[in-house]
């Protein structure tokens, strides 16, 4: 089994730090991880796509179009910009309930509720989580991206990896009052991915067939 996440954004939401931990956490776990990141774009404000893919069948860094297993977006337009890579019968998009303009004047943005239908037509199963709102709430307003690694680690933990006590060493600057506010909002994120997790224990969510337990562990 290999297990395919995109995660995409705007420069400066802190994506490539998400998806380093996640890939290092992932091989500290006994699975091999490869993580492949965007250039030329990702500076602050440009689109991001970064590639992770888990799995002891891993050869290739990323992702084919349509075989993403999981999209995390920390911005609804570059969701709606990379749902070529997801695929309506298997795919689970979990998206920051947060658009953020272009700062191109006279840029045209669609309605969220615009936005987050175009997403959840391409997705088997669409997540809205108010990532950037816990953040703000935990004391670090750009701590969106510690909220999306609880979430994907608590997915992949259920999967058979265990990768909490990991990922929680690797959280930025930690022994301060901005790492202790990103503790608690990665801990929120494992949460929200908890109630997710229960409805698929409760036969209540059969939208993804790959969301079995332990089938990641050697």
């Amino acid at each position: 089994m290999v297990l395919n996440i995109v995660v995409v954004g705007v420069g400066g939401q802190g994506i490539l730090t998400l998806s380093k931990i996640l890939g290092a956490c992932a091989v500290e776990a006994g699975v091999k991880a490869l993580v492949a990141e965007t250039h030329g774009m990702s500076q602050r404000g440009g689109s991001v796509i970064v590639h992770v893919r888990v799995g002891n069948d891993v050869y290739a860094p990323t992702v084919p179009l349509h075989e993403a297993h999981v999209m995390v977006a920390l911005e609804m337009l570059e969701g709606a910009r990379y749902l070529n890579y997801v695929n309506p019968e298997f795919s689970l998009s979990i998206v920051n309930d947060k658009v953020l303009r272009p700062s191109i004047p006279g840029t045209k943005v669609p309605e969220k509720e615009t936005i987050l239908k175009a997403i959840k037509s391409h997705s088997a199963l669409t997540v809205v989580v108010n990532a950037s709102e816990e953040a703000i709430r935990l004391g670090n307003p750009a701590g969106a991206n510690m909220f999306m690694l609880g979430f994907l680690v608590r997915l992949l933990e259920f999967l058979g990896l265990p990768m909490q006590d990991c990922c929680t060493d690797k959280l930025p600057h930690p022994n301060t009052d901005l790492g202790k506010a990103n503790t608690a909002i990665f801990k929120r994120g494992l949460m929200e991915a908890s109630a997710l997790l229960k409805g698929v224990k409760e036969g209540k969510v059969t939208e993804l067939p790959w969301l079995k337990e332990g089938l990641l562990q050697n």
